[in-house]
């Protein structure tokens, strides 16, 4: 039995091409969401952020995180470097997700 973990962008992707947003959230979880929304975009099948030093990066899900971590740490581009420059080195690379400096310190 294979199961797919939905990824922690679902429903970013999903406002963005349907406009629906989840009917469980309340008030706050709607105005926190639409706060943030407009530095999304998708193309499919990629969800992209436009982050605050105006450079566009890939929306990773889960499953691609502790590679993309690993690579950046540990390869000839990553050399061991601290977790904050890990984590810079992702963001570098062109990705981002919401716990990436957590992850990269967990590490």
């Amino acid at each position: 039995m294979l199961l797919v973990k939905t990824p922690w962008y679902a429903h970013i992707a999903n406002y963005l091409v349907t406009g629906e947003v989840p009917s469980g959230w309340n008030a706050e979880d709607r105005k926190h969401f639409f706060a943030k929304i407009h530095a999304y975009y998708w193309e499919e099948p990629f969800l992209f952020k436009y982050c605050a030093d105006q450079i566009i990066r890939k929306c990773v899900p889960e499953e691609e995180q502790q590679g993309i971590l690993s690579h950046c740490h540990e390869n000839a581009c990553g050399g061991h470097f601290a977790s904050q420059k890990t984590a810079m080195k992702v963001l570098q690379s062109g990705f981002t997700w919401p716990s990436l400096f957590k992850d990269s310190h967990i590490m």
